[in-house]
């Protein structure tokens, strides 16, 4: 079968980069391997990095049965702007010419966000007769509003009405909603104004067992040697993501120097690229103990992984991230490593029924540094929490494992094909209003 996989906002298996594999890059993996064949519809913007991989229409073929399509429409520098609302806009318009003229698939995965190629993705679903499953990562627009201050949420609400009859005309045009947790799941469900059914399913922000081969692992280590972060059995707090305002990275800083004022040595190895880099590095420069050495690769977080003590997972504590386990606690698991939990909700449950990690309170550095505290000085407890994550990992998050069910769902949606007509929601002349 050929499926197709469309998301924007992942890093891409391209050009040698050594990215770390996400979402649809393993659940690609794991329709190639059962035989089938994937196209991947992607921005030809590099999200992380602000940076137009290619400036026009681009297809890159992996293999003989993996290609990436890559859409081309102007970039932005900030993540909350309207120039990403035109990029967003923009990708979708190509996608909508492009996917004309493609081998149709036979069956689509479009992940949320964002709903503009959601949108065009369950139109040419409809269309063409072809099955479209809905993949809910984030609650869009529901989580924009969180972005802003809160004294202006009401004219946040106001601005976003138009993005939710979207959503809710998005999630009524999918023949199934999954998510990666069943509170996204229901959210979808709900958006789209119906009861559950058996298609509508949750997987997991799922990690690979695959590690980096061995040459670029040497490397990665020669690299964090050269920046002081070495093998040597300190206390060392990591973080890898894109440094915006859904993290509060700020308090970490402020944790770092309260331990530096007690004497206490502690390491944190802040990584990713994005607009707050350079403001959280100034703030840095009072805390020595704090590193944010930019982006990294695959085997630059492989590596660091297993010279830490503890991941953090700062998310800001907004209705967004409490009902989310995204990807990072995964992450951590997968090495082993007690997660540092500063969001109530789901993930903080996760961590106090398995035992996996530590909560501290929201904006809280004393709290932060009372975690990293007992970490330090309970070496027993800390190797317990280790045993935890590696255990909850194996149970919960292996890829291999999670994307191989995913890709079976997809499979399954694909036999049976689309429904014989479309629902009354799809009529869209207000699409692109």
């Amino acid at each position: 079968m050929l499926v197709w996989l469309i998301t924007i906002g992942e890093q891409l298996p391209l050009n040698g980069e050594g990215v770390r594999p996400w979402r649809n890059s393993l659940l690609a993996a794991a329709l190639e391997r059962a035989g089938h064949r994937v196209v991947r519809w992607a921005s030809a913007f590099d999200h992380t990095r602000k940076v137009q991989r290619f400036d026009r229409y681009t297809e890159v073929h992996l293999s003989t049965a993996y290609t990436i399509r890559l859409l081309h429409a102007p970039g932005y520098a900030r993540n909350v702007s309207l120039a990403r609302i035109r990029h967003h806009r923009g990708v979708a318009a190509a996608f909508a010419t492009a996917a004309r003229g493609a081998e149709p698939p036979d069956v689509i995965l479009c992940s949320l966000p964002i709903l503009e190629l959601c949108d065009e993705a369950t139109r040419f679903g409809c269309e063409r007769r072809i099955p479209v499953a809905l993949d809910v990562r984030d609650l869009w627009p529901d989580a924009l509003v969180h972005l802003v201050p809160g004294s202006l949420h009401w004219a946040a609400e106001t601005l976003l009405r138009g993005m939710r009859q979207q959503a809710r005309r998005v999630c009524a045009s999918a023949d199934a909603i999954l998510g990666i947790t069943d509170a996204y799941v229901e959210w979808g469900v709900r958006h789209a104004g119906r009861q559950r059914t058996c298609d509508d399913r949750a997987y997991a922000m799922a990690y690979t067992t695959e590690a980096p081969d061995m040459e670029a692992i040497s490397e990665a280590e020669t690299r964090w040697d050269l920046r002081g972060v070495r093998n040597d059995g300190s206390t060392r707090v990591c973080f890898f993501g894109t440094l915006g305002r859904q993290f509060d990275i700020a308090t970490a800083i402020e944790a770092a120097r309260i331990l530096e004022r007690e004497g206490r040595r502690t390491q944190w190895v802040i990584c990713g690229a994005g607009e707050a880099l350079e403001g959280l590095r100034r703030r840095a420069a009072r805390a020595p103990g704090v590193l944010l050495p930019g982006w990294v690769n695959h085997a630059d977080i492989y590596t660091l992984m297993r010279r830490s003590s503890a991941g953090l997972a700062p998310y800001r504590d907004v209705p967004h991230f409490r009902t989310n386990i995204p990807n990072k606690p995964a992450e951590y698991l997968s090495a082993g490593l007690p997660v540092l939990c500063g969001v109530g909700g789901a993930l903080r449950q996760m961590v106090i029924d398995a035992g996996c990690g530590l909560c501290y309170e929201p904006g809280r550095p004393e709290s932060l540094a009372e975690a990293v505290r007992r970490l330090d000085t309970d070496r027993t407890a800390a190797s317990t929490m280790r045993r935890a994550s590696e255990r909850l990992f194996e149970e919960r998050f292996v890829a291999e494992h999670v994307y191989a069910q995913m890709a079976d769902h997809l499979l399954g949606l694909a036999a049976r094909g689309a429904p014989g007509s479309c629902p009354p929601l799809l009529h869209r002349e207000d699409a692109h209003a």
